[in-house]
């Protein structure tokens, strides 16, 4: 990594085996302690995300009758694996193209559903990559001027 660096003339890196060691030493120690609270944290991430698609369905007049939310979430689930394949990034085109066969195929109106889907994706979608971006404009004025300590120290 160094050499890499070296080629783009930036300073080498300060970490080393030992470092690596030290940072799954801590990471392992942190799962055996707070495994419980991160797996409620990702359940209730991955769940809100599903209800995200689900009131977008409902507000734009797809009723239960048309998609039920147990259909719904067969959908969801379905697309959640599609989108796990890295065919495109952040699975763009495949999702949605995923999610609108899937909800037209248990009887949501073609028109209704698509533009629920659109609506789910944009929501789930821009205010990451808008926080993002602010985030990676932000970094160089506001990171700490001091340099790093190693892992574990």
């Amino acid at each position: 990594m160094s050499w890499c660096k070296d080629l783009i003339r930036r300073p080498p890196v300060r970490w080393s085996g030992e470092t690596l060691v030290a940072f799954r030493r801590d990471t392992i120690g942190l799962l055996r302690r707070r495994w419980h609270l991160l797996t409620l944290a990702t359940l209730a991430g991955q769940l809100t995300v599903f209800l995200l698609l689900l009131a977008s369905l409902r507000t734009l007049d797809v009723s239960s009758t048309e998609v039920s939310a147990i259909e719904a979430f067969a959908a969801w689930s379905l697309v959640r694996l599609l989108g796990s394949l890295p065919i495109t990034p952040g699975g763009l085109g495949v999702v949605e193209v995923g999610l609108t066969t899937a909800l037209v195929g248990f009887g949501g109106d073609n028109d209704q559903v698509v533009a629920a889907v659109l609506v789910y994706r944009f929501l789930t979608i821009v205010p990451t990559l808008v926080i993002g971006l602010i985030a990676a404009l932000t970094w160089r004025h506001y990171r700490p001027k001091t340099a790093p300590t190693e892992v574990g120290r």
